[in-house]
C-alpha cells in the first residue's frame, strides 16, 4: 500500500468518524460569523437611545441603580461605546445584561443573554452543550479536521498536469461529477482560509497550543486577569474614579469594558479599546478590588509581538480583522467546510453501494 493510498484511507475513516461533529462546528461557525451585525440590527432598541444634547450621568449612579435592583454580587461587567454618544451603558453577568440610558440613568431593557439565540449557537460551537466533555469532543474533532485539510490537499495535488484545469474548476456534467468536484475543488479553495481558522480555534481550546504560539513569539503564557488583589476586607473601591482617570490619561477610546473578578482575590480589569486598522489596540488596567490601587498597566504603546498576536487571534478566527470583507471570506470558507462531510459521505456511499 503506497503512501497516498494510506492517506486516502485515513482521510476516509476519520471523515466518516468525525464528519457529523465537523458539520456541527462549521454550521454554527457560519451562523455566528455575522452575530455582531445581526444583533446590532435586531437589538437596536437595546443598544441605543434617542440622541440628546445633554451630558451623561455619572457612571456610579448607574452602577448603584443596577446593584439596588439586581444585587451587589450580580455585576460582572460594564460596557460602554464611547464612539456612539447615544449608546446605552450595559451592565450584567453571565445570565443577564441590562441597558441603561446614559442621559438619565434609567433602565432601558433587560435581556437574558445566556439563553439568547447566538449564545446557544456559540455554546454548541464550543461544547455541543455538553460542558467539558463536549469541549473535549470539539477539540479532538478540530485536530481531525486539521488532518483532513492537510491530507485532502495532498490527495488533491495534481499528478496529471495535462488535466491541470480540472483541478481548479467544478464540472456539472453529471450529479456525481458535480458532487466530486465540490468536495475536491471546493475543499482546495477553502483550505488556506480554514487552516487559519482551525489553528486560531485550537488556540482557544488548548493551553498547549496557546503556549506554543506565544513561545514562538518569545514570551511565556499570559494571565487573563493579571495580578491578584493584594488587600483584603470589604470592597470599597469606587471604580468610577479610576475609570475617569483612565479616560483622562488615555483618551479617545471607542469602547470600554470593566470586568469584575469572580474570585475573591482577583483584580478588577478596565479595558479601553481604540480605533485600529488590523491589529487591535487596547490599554488595560488592573485594579485592586479592595484598596483601589493600580496593580498593573498594559499599554498599547508597550505591546509586545506576543500581545499583538494574542489580541489578533479572535479577529483572525472570525475574519473581523479585515472588516466585513474578511467576515464574508470566512463565511464562504466555512460554508464550503460544512459541505465537505456531506459531499465526502456521498462519494463514499456511491462507491460502496453502486
Amino acid at each position: 500500500m503506497n503512501l497516498k493510498r494510506t492517506i486516502r484511507k485515513l482521510h476516509l475513516c476519520l471523515g466518516l468518524g468525525a464528519g457529523i461533529i465537523i458539520f456541527i462546528i462549521t454550521v454554527t461557525g457560519c451562523i455566528y460569523t455575522f452575530e455582531e451585525e445581526i444583533t446590532n440590527y435586531t437589538q437596536r432598541d437595546f443598544n441605543v437611545v434617542k440622541l440628546e444634547n445633554a451630558s451623561h450621568v455619572p457612571l456610579n449612579q448607574i452602577i448603584e441603580s443596577y446593584k439596588k435592583k439586581y444585587g451587589n454580587d450580580n455585576l460582572l461587567f460594564i460596557k460602554q461605546k464611547e464612539s456612539v454618544p447615544n449608546a446605552t451603558i450595559v451592565l450584567g453577568n453571565k445570565k443577564n445584561k441590562v441597558a441603561y440610558n446614559p442621559y438619565n440613568g434609567k433602565e432601558v431593557m433587560c435581556l437574558n443573554s445566556k439563553d439568547s439565540f447566538f449564545s446557544v449557537i456559540l455554546e454548541i460551537h464550543r461544547t455541543l452543550l455538553l460542558g467539558d466533555f463536549g469541549e473535549n469532543i470539539i477539540g479532538v474533532s478540530t485536530f481531525v479536521f486539521l488532518f483532513m485539510l492537510i491530507s485532502g490537499f495532498i490527495l488533491w495535488f495534481p499528478t496529471n498536469f495535462k488535466k491541470l484545469k480540472s483541478y481548479f474548476t467544478i464540472s456539472d456534467k453529471s450529479a456525481k461529477r458535480l458532487n466530486f468536484d465540490m468536495h475536491r475543488v471546493g475543499g482546495f479553495y477553502a483550505t488556506f482560509v480554514l487552516l487559519f481558522i482551525i489553528i486560531t480555534g485550537l488556540f482557544f481550546a488548548y493551553d498547549f497550543v496557546k503556549k506554543g504560539v506565544l513561545a514562538a513569539t518569545g514570551t511565556e503564557a499570559y494571565s487573563k486577569w493579571g495580578p491578584d488583589s493584594r488587600s483584603q476586607g470589604k470592597i470599597e473601591t469606587d471604580i468610577t474614579k479610576i475609570y475617569n482617570w483612565t479616560q483622562t490619561q488615555y483618551p479617545n477610546c471607542v469602547e470600554s469594558n470593566i470586568y469584575y473578578p469572580k474570585e475573591k482575590e482577583g483584580s478588577i480589569r478596565i479595558k479601553l479599546k481604540y480605533d485600529y486598522k488590523y491589529i487591535p489596540r487596547y490599554n488595560t488596567f488592573f485594579v485592586d478590588q479592595f484598596s483601589g490601587k493600580m496593580l498593573q498597566m498594559d499599554l498599547d504603546k508597550n505591546a509586545t509581538l506576543a500581545e499583538n498576536v494574542k489580541n489578533s487571534i479572535f479577529g483572525i478566527h472570525t475574519g473581523s480583522i479585515f472588516g466585513i470583507f474578511g467576515k464574508i471570506i470566512v463565511f464562504l470558507a466555512v460554508l464550503i467546510a460544512a459541505s465537505l462531510p456531506i459531499t465526502g459521505f456521498l462519494i463514499w456511499y456511491r462507491k460502496k453501494y453502486r
